[in-house]
Formats: structure tokens, sequence, C-alpha cells
């Protein structure tokens, strides 16, 4: 494969990506703007507002050297749903998740921590681990 024919499959890839991104993050910052708390409380909503600026803003800067597609796509896909349950249930916190059933039994700590990381939800994945440069987790 010559080196324009790589560089246009990449740019194929990244440019509806960034467009994506792009827009998940206006979105964001744009329900900060008219954010509501749930209980219709001035300074909560304020309070809640910041949250969700800040938080957006931390996370898309931390995730800005990604490169890899699956890794930006997952990314976007916990973005939009923290976007949406934000919305539904006027919460802009994340939501705890439930431990498997079991996990907690008499069994090698590896198999728990594989239980453990295949049940975190999606909207939760900036909080398991760190992510290395090239995308890959690091432990």
């Amino acid at each position: 494969m010559s080196a324009p024919t790589l560089l246009k499959t990449a740019n194929m890839f990244s440019l509806p990506q960034r467009a994506r991104v792009l827009d998940l993050y206006k979105r964001l910052i744009r329900l900060s703007k008219t954010w509501t708390s749930a209980s219709g409380d001035a300074a909560q909503s304020a309070k809640e507002s910041e949250y969700i600026k800040l938080e957006t803003r931390t996370l898309f800067r931390n995730n800005a050297h990604l490169t890899d597609p699956k890794v930006i796509e997952a990314h976007i896909l916990e973005g939009e749903s923290r976007l949406e349950l934000a919305m539904h249930y006027k919460n802009p916190y994340p939501r705890l998740s439930n431990l498997p059933k079991s996990s907690m039994a008499n069994r090698s700590m590896k198999r728990n921590q594989r239980v453990f990381d295949e049940s975190v939800p999606a909207y939760l994945r900036s909080y398991k681990t760190g992510i290395d440069k090239s995308g890959n987790k690091s432990h």
C-alpha cells in the first residue's frame, strides 16, 4: 500500500470520528450551560453545571492523545451514554455499578479482577484504568 493510500485510509476513519467527538463535546458543554438540577435549587444546579463542564474538559483532554479508532469509538459511546443518563435521570454524576454475582467467593484474585473488569459499564470505562498513548489499557 502506498503512503498516500495509507494516509487516505487513516483519514477516512478519523474524520467522521473527529466530527462525532466535537459534536459530543459541544453537546456536553451546551448541557452544562442549560443544566437544571432535579431539585430545582439554583445553588445545586450551578454546582452540577460546573461538574459537567469540568468532567467534560478533563476526560476529553485525558483522551486527546488516542489514535486507535476502536478505543476512540468506545470513549464516544461512553460519553454518549453518560450524556443520555444525565438527561434522563437529571443526575450528572456517573451511576455506580453492581458487582457480579459470586465475584467475592473464594476464588483466585486474578479471576476476580477479570470479572470486575468485564462488569464495568460503558459509562464508567474512563474510571476503570488508565490508557497509555497507544490506546492500550494500563493496570
